[in-house]
C-alpha cells in the first residue's frame, strides 16, 4: 500500500479554526449608501410602475367582461376538483382490485401484496 496523500499542502499554513475565528470577528461596516442609478436586480421586473410618455387610449375592461371571467375561472375550479377526485377514486378502484391474476396486476402496475383476495 502507498501512502495517503494529505488533502492540503503541509507547507501552508493550515488552521483547523479559521471558521470559527472568523465568525467572531466584529461585522463589517455598514456599506455607504449609493448616489447612483437605484436599480434593484432582485425585484421582478413587472412590479415597477411604468408611466407611458404620450397619451394612450386604452379603456378600461367593461364590468361585464369581468364578470365573464370571473364565471369562467369558476368552471375551470370545478373542473380541475372534478378532475382530482375522479384521479383519486381511479387511484382507489386500482387499489381495491381483489382476486386479479398476477399478470394483470403487472398489466394495471399494482403491487402484487394487494391482489390477495381474503
Amino acid at each position: 500500500m502507498g501512502q495517503w496523500q494529505p488533502m492540503y499542502d503541509p507547507s501552508e499554513d493550515f488552521n483547523p479554526k479559521a471558521v470559527t475565528m472568523a465568525s467572531r470577528m466584529p461585522p463589517p461596516p455598514p456599506k455607504k449608501k449609493q448616489d447612483g442609478p437605484l436599480v434593484s436586480f432582485n425585484q421582478h421586473p413587472d412590479s415597477y410602475l411604468m408611466l407611458p410618455y404620450r397619451r394612450t387610449d386604452d379603456k378600461p375592461m367593461n364590468s361585464s367582461m369581468k364578470l365573464w371571467i370571473k364565471i369562467v375561472r369558476w368552471i375551470q375550479l370545478f373542473l380541475r376538483v372534478c378532475s382530482l377526485l375522479g384521479a383519486v377514486g381511479l387511484l382507489l378502484c386500482a387499489i381495491f382490485v381483489r382476486g386479479a391474476q398476477d399478470t394483470e396486476g403487472w398489466i394495471m402496475k399494482i403491487p402484487v401484496g394487494n391482489l390477495v383476495s381474503v
